[in-house]
């Protein structure tokens, strides 16, 4: 049977429980949101406290045209913050940025990231089918863990490194718990999430191959494939197969990748992180 509140008590409910609601959709929105979905509006960054959204940020802007590689690092010049082909994810305008940047390191030209209690990532917009091209690999080179922050606990799930895959897929086939969210997101954020979400992230609580629903919503999946104090400071290579990944992780077949991004972030744990990226590719094999 259905019981419908009544007008009355839905107005006496809690605003703190309330902007916790909200809180828990737009943190699903900045992780997921580093996948973005073709032909998706513009976030405008309103934070689930504020009365009025703030002005207008072009950085938060999704990258216009879909790509059919992931823009290489190793192809920006050194001088660059942003590189061609990706553009920041900013989790909210007055949350502090990880700053990004290309640098040299060991002999290659990378993506360094130094977060001090900030948060934003950088996504590059994709559209590729990844049966014909399944296999992910990548480079990481995480300097610092994150002391105290646990990627399966809302309010501690910061990390030193992620790897992030969007998936697009057939909205109607979910469950309706699951698209009332993605319609609370939308609504809160202007912005779709991705249908599926799968991170690739350092976790010290926890070996390589757990995989974690995000506190926040079942449609993000995360793969722990490092953690430690004894890979620190090392560069790490890791190849995945995406398809296999999926299966795993959601069941079924994934649907076109839309999206690939990176995250360092601390700012719940409030600490300072340094980490590097290299080249991210998606091959046949």
């Amino acid at each position: 049977m259905i019981r419908l509140i009544p007008p009355e008590s839905v107005r006496r409910l809690e605003p703190a429980a309330a902007a916790r609601s909200r809180r828990s959709v737009l943190a699903a929105v900045g992780t997921a949101a580093l996948a973005l979905l073709p032909g998706c509006a513009s976030w405008s960054g309103r934070h689930a406290d504020d009365e009025d959204p703030p002005a207008h940020d072009p950085a938060l802007d999704p990258p216009t045209v879909a790509l059919p590689d992931v823009p290489a690092f190793s192809d920006a010049r050194e001088t660059t913050t942003v590189p061609s082909g990706w553009r920041p994810l900013i989790i909210h305008p007055r949350k502090k940025r990880t700053v990004y940047s290309i640098t040299r390191q060991a002999g290659r030209t990378v993506l360094k990231a130094e977060a001090l209690h900030s948060a934003s990532g950088l996504i590059a917009r994709l559209d590729c089918a990844p049966q014909g091209r399944p296999w992910l690999d990548w480079q990481w080179r995480a300097d610092n863990s994150v002391d105290g922050a646990d990627p399966g606990e809302r309010g501690i799930d910061d990390a030193p490194v992620r790897v992030i895959v969007g998936f697009d897929g057939d909205r109607s086939a979910l469950p309706l718990r699951d698209r009332l969210f993605m319609e609370q997101a939308r609504l809160l954020s202007g912005r779709d999430l991705p249908f599926a979400t799968l991170v690739y992230l350092w976790d010290d609580r926890r070996p390589a191959g757990a995989i974690l629903t995000s506190p926040h919503t079942p449609r993000i999946r995360k793969i722990v494939v490092a953690g430690g104090p004894g890979q620190l400071g090392r560069w790490q290579a890791f190849r995945r197969n995406l398809v296999e990944d999926y299966h795993t992780a959601f069941g079924g077949s994934p649907g076109r990748i839309v999206g690939i991004g990176v995250m360092t972030d601390s700012d719940n744990t409030r600490q300072r992180v340094t980490a590097f990226y290299g080249d991210i590719r998606l091959s046949a094999g």
